[in-house]
């Protein structure tokens, strides 16, 4: 795993498999702290980017860069809005839940959004989520 500001953009790059690489290995990165609500059909995570935070407009600006390069290969990705930044929970992945005890839990938990760190890989075109971990 690698802190979102250990990264440096150039050396990413996405590899045959569509996964996102960096210096030829995949690539888990780990977020700052941000707020999360579950989206609509709960497949999606949506973390809230402040504008008024350097760090998150440095996260949100990693993962625009990350959905530029999955545009360039022209596969379709859906990573980001204006104001969001869209994380995969869908059922076909395996992630981790933990609440703010650092206890293991469940997407039951989640379902009324609050603050968390979280880290995802990017996988054909979209990110998914690896580990969250809640913080009150």
């Amino acid at each position: 795993m690698i802190s979102y500001k250990n990264i440096d953009i150039l050396q990413l790059a996405i590899d045959d498999d569509k996964k996102l690489i960096n210096k030829d290995k995949p690539v888990e990165i780990k977020s700052p702290i941000m707020l999360f609500s579950l989206g609509e059909d709960e497949n999606f995570l949506n973390f809230s980017v402040n504008r008024d935070a350097e760090n998150h407009c440095v996260f949100l600006n990693l993962s625009k860069y990350i959905e530029r390069l999955y545009n360039f290969k022209n596969i379709d990705s859906n990573l980001n809005t204006n104001d969001s930044i869209l994380i995969y929970v869908g059922k076909d992945i395996n992630y981790q839940i933990f609440d703010s005890d650092s206890k293991n839990t469940t997407k039951e938990k989640i379902k009324y959004g609050g603050k968390a760190i979280f880290s995802f890989v990017t996988n054909n075109g979209r990110h998914e989520l690896v580990q969250l971990l809640m913080i009150k």
